[in-house]
């Protein structure tokens, strides 16, 4: 047995920000709206993750090769099911050592494409399955058995009950074994091993009971299965997910509540290990989530809450380790997958999950690079290393650059100064401003008075860029001070002079000091990427796109610009894959940016 105890944790938390960043690439752009399931395997054998596609309008099964950088992909067909699919898994179906693909299709059969060599160019289709099976969005690649090969857990034919398919080891051969014979189970099916018995039990989330049920692998080999237990029930309820949230050992589960338009309640529900469900309520104003998923983002050991809101917008909350968790803010605003048309993987081999959507609403495949921060930024120390005894002056340059094709509203600059006894100074100095997409920033004279008071020893002054206190970059110098300076009124006293960021009283971005041009963002791209031109002042400016020949292809702008910053966006649809060229000239001023284009 089982039973519920209910711990309200928080009613809500503040809005803080974690220092993970997600930089947007355009993989490919479609020319109409399409949902295109994915999930992701290494296909061609060479350690970097693929991804693959399968068309829920049109059938056409596809894979996409990562370059290596994780920023562009080459795709290649696989082949088509008929009419269309309902969902791709990906896995080592027949234990020859490569990925393999598995389909469903409507003609009440699994169809999976066996990967010939290992590297993706060949493929032999299979259809297996035929009037056992009924295609849903329910159906997993899973080893059920825990004997080493893949099986498929899914829905019996015509909605007559849930199933699994053992695998005999080469994909060819599949026996059935039911899971319970009535209904064709909930729209939400995920297996884990709930009781810490050693078997892969399954769960059933049900959205329109407001349910979660429990079937239980009684024999440890999936032949004996339990009637169904009903775990929890929630009126509101939207969806769950299961995994280790408090690192104990056992699987907890999370559920999302929506309440009208008032209120969407995240729930963790603790597992004691006996199968007694604690309820930690974690009461949230959230927009109308659809889907909840569990994954370790911030690579800290725990796993982390992902939420993919019906209006739009991929959003993760950081698990705190405690069963306590706290907003970080958006990965993906405005993309619109559906349940299984989204993974995360480390496509760029940085050691941090990306994330990969088909944006529904933009027809667009598109992947999220999480990156560690969004710039650059360095202090430079300009006067001499020793402060006398009586007190002095710290004087230092710096230099800011952004990488992010977004700009950080409000981000704030600020200092601290570690002193000989390990206290710190912190602010020491602080300003807040708005910082552009791609702009670039240095500021010379930048002054810290040192008292005389001051005891004598080593400093380090740190310069942080972040949403204060959580700091995204840094950068220090160091200086020391001879002495203490003699009793009396402290000569100087901790004053700062300076402004790191120019910025115009209205509080708008600054007028950039010098002409420039950003890289631009992707690169590779495919089929559009952005850049921006920064000038000084008002003047003409000719911006144009020339292949590697030196032919123009494009002209972007030829006209009189004001001062400020502009941002251009490309889009190289009509374009053959190659290197491309963009020029930017304004008067006596130029510069040129190189440009990959890959399809």
């Amino acid at each position: 047995m089982f039973r519920l105890m209910i711990v309200l944790l928080f009613a809500a938390l503040p809005f803080a920000t974690q220092a993970q960043f997600w930089v947007k690439h355009t993989i490919h752009q479609f020319p109409y709206d399409l949902n295109w399931h994915i999930a992701v395997g290494d296909f061609n054998s060479d350690g970097y993750p693929d991804f693959v596609t399968a068309s829920h309008e049109t059938g056409s099964v596809r894979w996409w090769e990562n370059t290596g950088a994780g920023t562009g992909a080459i795709q290649h067909a696989v082949g088509d099911v008929d009419p269309i699919a309902r969902v791709v898994q990906a896995a080592d179906i027949d234990n020859d050592g490569d990925d393999d693909i598995l389909v469903p299709d409507y003609q009440d059969q699994c169809i999976w494409w066996e990967n010939d060599d290992g590297t993706g160019q060949t493929w032999t289709e299979h259809a297996i399955l035929q009037g056992q099976f009924w295609a849903t969005n329910n159906t997993e690649l899973v080893d059920m058995d825990q004997d080493g090969d893949i099986d498929i857990r899914g829905v019996r034919y015509f909605a007559s009950g849930m199933a699994w398919w053992e695998n005999a080891g080469d994909g060819l051969t599949w026996e059935e074994h039911p899971i319970t014979e009535n209904g064709s189970g909930s729209p939400r099916q995920f297996v884990a091993d709930f009781d810490s018995d050693g078997d892969l039990d399954l769960f059933g989330v049900h959205p329109v009971g407001c349910t979660v049920t429990w079937y239980e692998n009684l024999d440890g080999n999936g032949l004996v299965w339990n009637d169904p237990v009903e775990l929890l029930y929630e009126p509101y309820l939207v969806d769950a997910a299961m995994g280790d949230l408090d690192n104990d050992g056992d699987v907890d589960l999370v559920t999302v509540d929506y309440i009208l338009s008032e209120n969407t309640e995240l729930k963790v529900w603790e597992n004691d290990g006996e199968q007694n469900l604690t309820e930690h309520i974690q009461g949230v104003n959230l927009p109308y989530p659809f889907c909840v998923d569990l994954i370790d983002l911030d690579v800290d050991g725990d796993l982390d809450f992902v939420f993919i809101y019906r209006q739009g917008g991929v959003y993760w909350w950081e698990n705190r380790g405690d069963l306590t968790f706290v907003e970080r803010g958006p990965i993906a605003p405005g993309v619109m997958p559906n349940y299984d048309c989204y993974a995360f993987a480390d496509f760029d081999q940085d050691g941090r999950p990306d994330y990969l959507a088909a944006n529904r609403t933009r027809h667009t495949l598109v992947w999220y690079q999480q990156m560690e921060q969004p710039g650059m930024l360095t202090l430079t120390r300009t006067s001499e290393p020793v402060v006398p005894a009586n007190g002095g002056t710290v004087i230092y340059d710096g230099a800011c650059e952004s990488y992010q094709l977004y700009g950080y509203p409000d981000i704030t600059f600020w200092t601290s100064i570690l002193q000989p006894d390990g206290t710190t100074i912190e602010p020491a100095y602080s300003q807040t401003f708005n910082l552009p997409p791609f702009f670039t920033t240095t500021v010379t004279g930048m002054t810290q008075d040192i008292p005389s008071d001051a005891p004598a020893g080593d400093y380090s002054l740190t310069g942080h860029i972040g949403y204060y206190p959580e700091s995204f970059v840094a950068s220090s110098i160091t200086f020391s001070k001879s002495a203490t300076g003699l009793s009396g009124p402290a000569q100087y006293g901790w004053h700062t002079g300076g402004d790191f960021f120019p910025v115009d009283q209205d509080g708008s971005s600054p007028v950039p000091e010098s002409f420039t041009v950003s890289a631009a963002c992707p690169n590779p791209f495919n089929p559009t990427t952005s850049f921006t031109v920064q000038l000084p002042a008002d003047a003409n400016l000719n911006v144009t796109l020339h292949d590697i020949t030196g032919r123009l292809v494009a002209t972007l702008a030829n006209e009189t610009r004001s001062a400020g910053e502009h941002t251009f966006t490309f889009d190289g649809q009509g374009l053959a894959s190659g290197v491309y060229f963009v020029r930017a000239n304004s008067g006596a001023q130029s510069a040129t940016r190189k440009l990959v284009l890959m399809k």
